[in-house]
């Protein structure tokens, strides 16, 4: 079971494209009381033809302040999470605080771009989902929105 991470942009007439996406398994996670990661995302062009990945990007503890880790990664875009889950009611809350280094080259400006959170089962099946609102025109915006899933303990 995990959450697949997806960030979009968006072009004129609303099409939209995918930027880039990771998986974060909860079997490689510890669930302090709250926990936060710096995600660098996996580009489009390197990802498989059944878009989606299985195993875990680098995870960073970082703070909400700062990207000091992101300048390991070069540059590639990055969001931070916060995840938080609460074992008596099962659920999962999960945070988009901010992201870092979107850009697009051909035209020269920041995109617009949202996230997309999938919750998703141990056989890859989409359990629930949730997006973000768009933010237009920002190469690290701040998104500060908060999705809870519902998790049981069979899954």
């Amino acid at each position: 079971m995990g959450l697949r991470v997806r960030l979009y942009g968006c072009e004129r007439m609303r099409r939209e494209h995918l930027v880039g996406e990771t998986m974060v398994p909860f079997s490689c996670l510890t669930f302090d009381p709250a926990t936060t990661h710096w995600l660098v995302l996996e580009p489009r062009s390197n990802l498989t033809h059944s878009d989606s990945r299985s195993e875990i990007s680098s995870l960073a503890r970082s703070d909400s302040t700062g990207s000091t880790q992101s300048m390991q990664h070069g540059g590639l875009p990055e969001l931070l999470l916060g995840l938080a889950y609460n074992g008596t009611t099962g659920r999962l809350a999960t945070e988009v605080i901010k992201g870092s280094h979107f850009r697009n080259v051909a035209i020269n400006r920041a995109p617009d771009t949202f996230v997309k959170l999938s919750l998703m089962s141990s056989s890859g099946q989409e359990i629930a989902r949730s997006k973000t609102s768009v933010r237009r025109g920002q190469p690290n915006p701040l998104f500060k929105e908060t999705f809870v899933f519902q998790v049981a303990l069979f899954q």
